[in-house]
């Protein structure tokens, strides 16, 4: 009755208000069929991911690889009562081995000087005679000379070490003897080494721990065939730590001390083979 005595506009305002309101009705309770629902569904995973649980598993993988490279330190040590002629004789054959190596096709990044001192020869004097110093039993408290007694230095002792890098060892026969020989007659008489790398050792680090990985795959498929259960994804990763070392099937020579400089002729060495190894963890989601 009242909708009725309205005039033509007040009826517009009204159906369109009522329509508004409507059109808002049917939206609140879309939206709180949506937010209820969405709860649902979040209940319904939290249950479903109740099943799952997770498996860690390791694998491991190495190889055995040739190495390439030979590292050498090659020593000058010369001594002489005048500083300036123990530095001149190691200048001289520090000099001569250095050329002698570079002669041999070893690049100049492959060289570096590791090590030069000058270390003064002393000994104690009482009385004009040399006074020898007794044992002491302490290496923290080392002996004092006793009152009367003077220091003099007697020599002088010079040392140049020199850090070689010799590549292609497994494609080129000979050439490490050739040059440790070499070293030995131009001047060297102190020899540490060689020690074995291989040259590209990244690229194998990284198929080495594709390896590994794989071989987590492995057992994670077969722990998951004894558990009766199954994978369903990684979750995830570590480790991959790939690292190398030179087995017992490597041999070189080592710590060659005080050699004569005529000598010039060097043994056969044994380049044998490095391990390249890396160990992998890998968490896996697996479900009833």
């Amino acid at each position: 009755m009242i909708f009725n005595e309205l005039s033509i506009g007040q009826k517009k305002i009204v159906s369109n208000s009522l329509t508004v309101a409507s059109i808002f009705g049917m939206i609140f309770v879309f939206s709180f069929a949506l937010y209820y629902s969405a709860l649902a569904i979040g209940e319904w995973r939290g249950v479903k991911r109740a099943d799952t649980f997770s498996l860690n598993v390791e694998g491991e993988a190495k190889r055995y690889v040739k190495p390439d490279v030979a590292v050498l330190t090659l020593t000058v040590r010369t001594q002489n009562a005048n500083l300036s002629i123990a530095k001149s004789e190691n200048d001289k054959k520090s000099n001569a081995v250095a050329d002698f190596i570079k002669s041999k096709g070893v690049k100049d990044e492959d060289l570096k000087t590791v090590n030069y001192q000058v270390i003064p020869q002393e000994v104690f004097t009482k009385s004009g005679e040399v006074y020898n110093m007794p044992m002491s039993t302490s290496m923290i408290y080392p002996p004092f000379p006793p009152t009367g007694t003077e220091r003099r230095i007697v020599s002088y002792e010079v040392i140049n070490s020199l850090e070689v890098r010799v590549r292609d060892t497994d494609s080129n026969s000979g050439r490490l003897e050739e040059i440790l020989g070499g070293a030995v007659g131009a001047g060297a008489n102190e020899v540490n080494g060689p020690n074995f790398e291989v040259g590209d050792i990244e690229k194998i680090r990284k198929e080495v721990e594709a390896m590994a990985i794989e071989n987590a795959r492995e057992n994670a498929n077969l722990l998951a065939q004894k558990l009766g259960v199954r994978i369903t994804r990684i979750i995830g990763y570590g480790g991959g730590g790939g690292f190398y070392y030179s087995n017992k099937e490597s041999r070189a020579v080592s710590n060659i001390m005080s050699m004569d400089a005529s000598i010039s002729s060097a043994p056969n060495i044994e380049v044998g083979q490095n391990e390249i190894s890396a160990t992998v963890t890998v968490t896996y989601e697996a479900r009833d």
